[in-house]
C-alpha cells in the first residue's frame, strides 16, 4: 500500500488528501454544503474553503478522502484538540470535525472506514475520547460506539457525542 493510503478493502481506498486531490475534494465539499447542510455555497467559496481545510492538515487536522473504484466518494477531517486549534472544546480528546459520503454510495461501509482512520489517529496520540457534534444520523454514530452526552456545543449548537478510546 502506498504511504498515503490508509485503508484498502472491498474496493474502498482511503488516502491522505494531497494537492492533486483538491479538485475532487472541492466537488465533495460543495455537495456536502449544498445537499446535506442545505447551505448556499458558490464554486468560488467552495474552492477557498477546500484550500483552507487542506492547509490545516500540516497543523494537525488530517484530511482523508475515500475512493470507490477510483471515484472520490467521501471525506473526513479530524484532530486532537489543542488550544491553538480553531476548534478546541476538549483539550487532548480526538474530534471528528466533518464527515461526508455522497448519498448514492452510503451504506457501503465507507463512512465507518473513514471514522476508523480518525479513531486510529486519536489512539496513536493517546487521546482518551473521540467526540463529534451531530444533529442527524445519531443511530449511525451509536452503531459505531458513540453515546449521546446531552451537551450542546457552544460553537455550532449541536449535541456532542463521544466514544472512549
Amino acid at each position: 500500500m502506498p504511504k498515503s493510503t490508509l485503508f484498502n478493502r472491498r474496493g474502498i481506498v482511503i488516502r491522505r488528501c494531497r494537492k492533486r486531490h483538491l479538485k475532487a475534494f472541492c466537488g465533495l465539499l460543495t455537495r456536502y454544503f449544498r445537499e446535506d447542510l442545505h447551505l448556499p455555497l458558490t464554486d468560488e467559496q467552495a474552492q477557498e474553503l477546500a484550500w483552507d481545510i487542506y492547509a490545516e492538515a500540516p497543523l494537525g487536522v488530517p484530511l482523508q478522502l475515500a475512493f470507490l473504484e477510483g471515484k472520490p466518494v467521501g471525506f473526513i477531517d479530524y484532530q486532537v484538540d489543542h488550544p491553538a486549534s480553531s476548534w478546541c472544546f476538549h483539550e487532548g480528546w480526538g474530534c471528528i470535525r466533518e464527515l461526508y459520503v455522497i448519498p448514492e454510495e452510503r451504506r457501503r461501509g465507507i463512512a465507518a472506514a473513514l471514522v476508523g482512520c480518525a479513531c486510529r489517529y486519536a489512539r496513536r496520540r493517546r487521546a482518551p475520547m473521540l467526540y463529534l457534534t451531530a444533529d442527524e444520523a445519531i443511530p449511525f454514530w451509536e452503531k459505531l460506539g458513540f453515546v449521546r452526552t446531552g451537551r450542546i456545543n457552544e460553537k455550532n449548537g449541536l449535541e456532542e457525542l463521544e466514544k472512549p478510546l
